[in-house]
Parts: structure tokens; sequence; C-alpha cells
């Protein structure tokens, strides 16, 4: 009888550590699941990261946000104009064009990475004056840029 009871206590003891406390989310989480606005991208906007991995200082890229709802900016060699598509927390830049300089190895790939980001929709969240798109294969980290 008393084993049954030690048994008893011990289930319900390892139930109770097997659920998970309930746990805040965090303001990246919160932010994504908002619906952002077009008005809070209108600024000038500088890739710092991607998939987490700090920029080199040889490596530069920017969006810049238009009230027009207009995208222009650097990929890394290149620089791009386009229509931002923003619906609800997903952006792409549509009618993308581009110049075509010759951009090699590292920053080529860079440019390619950033290039694919923007053209295809990814879901993005703005926290702290920080832009983040997560793509389908990587994330840009931007960092808004006062004038």
């Amino acid at each position: 009888m008393k084993s049954v009871k030690i048994i008893t206590i011990f289930l319900g003891l390892l139930f109770l550590c097997s659920c998970s406390p309930l746990e805040k989310k965090t303001d990246e989480e919160y932010s994504a699941a908002q619906e952002i606005s077009a008005e809070q991208l209108q600024h000038k906007w500088i890739l710092y990261k991607i998939d987490g991995q700090l920029l080199t200082k040889k490596i530069t890229s920017t969006l810049n946000i238009s009230t027009k709802n207009k995208a222009a900016g650097t990929l890394v060699c290149n620089y791009f104009v386009g229509i931002i598509d923003l619906q609800k927390d997903q952006l792409k830049i549509n009618n993308m064009a581009s110049t075509k300089k010759s951009c090699r190895s590292e920053r080529g790939e860079i440019e390619t990475i950033i290039s694919t980001v923007l053209n295809n929709y990814s879901q993005i969240s703005l926290v702290e004056k920080q832009l983040k798109l997560i793509g389908k294969s990587h994330h840009l980290l931007y960092k808004y840029q006062q004038n």
C-alpha cells in the first residue's frame, strides 16, 4: 500500500515537472505577430547581420524605404530599386531592378543572399529600431540609421 502511494506521488511529480511553464513572449515574437505598417518602415536601414553573423566593414548594404513604398539601396556591389509589397507580417520588393556590376567571392555570395530575401516574401519584425527579415533560408537584420 505504501509503495502505491509513493508511485502515485512520483508519477504526479513527474507529470507536473514535464509541463512547461508559461513563458512570456519576447519583444521580437510579439512584434512578429503584429501587423506592421508601411509608415513604420519608412527609414534608411543598414544591414549589419546575416544569419546572426556580423558583417565585416568591407561589406555594406542599405535599404531605404520612402513614403510612396518605394525601396532603394545597395545590395553590396550593386544599387537596386523596387516597390515594397507589405502584407501583414510579410515583406517583398516587387519589380526589383539593379545595376549589374561584377561582385566576386564572399561579397557576391552575400549580395545573392540579400537579393533573394528581398525578392521573395519574408516574415518581418520590427523591434527597438531593428528590422528583421526572415526568409526561407536566411535571416537579415537591419538597424535604423538616423539622418
